[in-house]
């Protein structure tokens, strides 16, 4: 059996119905097809969705795949998840109690209750437990991950990195690489330069990973990198010994990755398709013959693109990196400053404008370049609008809440939230019900005398 997490007893409302979902033992449950809430039987405050494969053998011991999404939304990441856990045999539980950006407890009660019900009730191979988080829930399935070793094969983690105190190269050097991993962030995702770095990390430590990239801001991966996700890990799990090699299945797998690799190159994105033929020798040499992502990685690293675009990638991550750290500090300042800046001037700090310009590619910059405007933008957006934002919401203090909804406000003027709630900071301080009626309806402001 698999210890649980840490003790823990949290009471939550997971599904929107009034209605209890049933207990898992009670639960029509149709291999295939997936049940969208069971509640469990260890805890009856928690509530998950469940997939079961079409092949599902209850004298077997299958793949057990445990989800926590940063919201709670059990069904979506499974939902994207249901083609490969059916084409590899996998069981998934999907969390509607898990939650990012606040206490820890709640992600441990969900995980525990999964935990237990699926080894008291289903046919799970405990020596090949995945945990899968979005976002803050990513951070948290490392953290599993090295509380539930040896059983935990692999983690798969989207949209963040490790936990914020972790060091890497003290537990790497302390317990080794005890599961793999699986990660990746959208290219227009704030934290996508973190996983770059992260990529980087591992590499150094020899950690089994691999790093996606895919379309889009932050959010779960589509079903074909998620797709890609539960081969990599079947792949590494027969590579460890784990599962029993499938010739058939590795061919199948390596040619899908020849076929993403190519397709990179037709596109014109050496750079990418070399990343791609290197991940692919890594990944099944010894396993099968890698002759030809071998030959394509030999010569796209003859290519000077390539050097340029590894050296670049490398490089707007650390800037990234050094951008964080200086709107860490200067929101840290602002909740002391006396007088508070104007917002001019705030937004001349935070080079707002600048990067703004830059994003939309109006400043001579390289594609890439204006991504990675985009995805600073994104990170100093998201830290305004919302947790800058909860935090002076919280104290009360209107000025500080309306001057970081200001910046939010210039980064994106037609968010209507950010619209709503700075209308509401200039109610409460009392400015001119004309303009809060604009605010609320995101209007610009009026131009000429």
């Amino acid at each position: 059996m698999i210890a649980a997490v840490a003790a823990a007893a949290v009471a939550l409302a997971a599904a929107q119905d009034t209605t209890p979902p049933p207990r898992l033992d009670e639960a029509r449950i149709v291999p295939g097809r997936v049940v969208r809430a069971v509640r469990a039987l260890s805890d009856s405050s928690q509530t998950y969705a469940l997939y079961l494969p079409p092949d599902y053998d209850p004298t077997g011991a299958h793949p057990l795949l445990l989800v926590l999404d940063a919201r709670g939304r059990a069904l979506l990441p499974l939902q994207r998840l249901q083609n490969a856990l059916a084409e590899r045999s996998w069981i998934a539980l999907s969390s509607y109690n898990s939650a990012s950006d606040g206490d820890e407890a709640p992600n441990r009660a969900a995980m525990n209750a999964m935990l237990a019900d699926a080894q008291a009730h289903l046919a799970v191979d405990t020596d090949r437990l995945y945990l899968a988080g979005f976002s803050g829930t990513a951070r948290l399935a490392w953290a599993y991950g090295y509380q539930l070793a040896p059983h935990v094969a692999g983690v798969l983690g989207f949209g963040a990195g490790l936990p914020a105190t972790y060091d890497l190269d003290r537990i790497t050097a302390e317990m080794g690489a005890p599961f793999v991993f699986f990660g990746g962030a959208g290219e227009d995702d704030f934290n996508y330069d973190e996983m770059v770095l992260l990529e980087a990390t591992l590499e150094r430590l020899a950690f089994p990973h691999r790093i996606a990239s895919y379309e889009g801001p932050h959010g779960w991966p589509p079903p074909d990198v998620l797709g890609a996700g539960i081969a990599w890990l079947d792949v590494q799990a027969m590579r460890r010994g784990l599962a029993e090699p499938d010739p058939a299945f590795l061919r199948d797998a390596y040619r899908r990755d020849l076929e993403r690799a190519a397709a990179l190159e037709e596109r014109g994105r050496p750079g990418p398709a070399w990343h791609a033929y290197r991940q692919a020798v890594q990944d099944f040499d010894g396993l099968i013959d890698v002759s030809e992502a071998r030959a394509r990685t030999a010569f796209l690293e003859s290519v000077p693109a390539v050097g340029s675009w590894r050296s670049a990638r490398l490089t707007r991550a650390a800037r990234y990196q050094q951008y964080g750290t200086a709107v860490a500090q200067w929101l840290g300042a602002l909740r002391t400053a006396d007088p508070l800046p104007s917002v001019a001037d705030a937004a001349l700090a935070l080079d707002v404008d600048w990067l703004v310009r830059q994003s939309r590619g109006e400043v001579g910059t390289s594609d890439e370049d204006a991504r990675a405007a985009g995805r600073r933008l994104a990170l100093l957006y998201t830290q305004l609008s919302f947790y800058e934002r909860r935090r002076y919401e919280e104290a009360g203090d209107l000025e500080r809440l309306r001057l970081v909804l200001e910046l939010a406000h210039r980064i994106r003027p037609d968010d209507p939230r950010v619209c709503a709630g700075l209308a509401d900071a200039m109610e409460a301080l009392g400015e001119p019900a004309a303009d809060v009626a604009r605010m609320r309806r995101c209007a610009p402001e009026p131009s000429g005398p």
